[in-house]
């Protein structure tokens, strides 16, 4: 399970290479410097929350509270269980399958890996 904190706290333009930039006199809003800049912040966080989900952990982004993220990555890895999984359809035929866990009981969490691929 692989937990990931981006260190970069709020989107805002100002966390951008070059957001600190004055483009205002160009007749450019910071507004719209926001809306092109946010896709191109979700594009490069993309691996760091997809790790965390294909692995069963979480991705703590876009909150200053750098310290609750890291606390939420050493608390989620205090305590664990392994559980071992064995398929029961037994092709390797490259395609990816899911995987879903459940527990008995309330107020339970689990973390679990969202699938594997069939592959050798």
């Amino acid at each position: 399970m692989q937990t990931a904190v981006d260190s970069r706290g709020l989107y805002t333009s100002a966390s951008f290479d070059g957001g600190s930039l004055d483009v205002s006199h160009w007749g450019v809003t910071p507004q719209a410097v926001d809306r092109q800049m946010m896709p191109i912040a979700r594009e490069n966080t993309d691996v760091l929350a997809e790790l965390a989900h294909q692995t069963g952990g979480f991705f703590f982004e876009n909150n200053n509270d750098l310290l609750k993220g890291i606390r939420k990555a050493f608390a989620d890895n205090r305590e664990s269980y392994v559980l071992t999984y064995v398929p029961t359809n037994k092709k390797l035929d490259g395609k990816y399958r899911a995987i879903r866990v459940k527990v008995n009981g309330k107020g339970l969490v689990v973390n679990a890996k969202a699938g594997y691929w069939a592959i050798q």
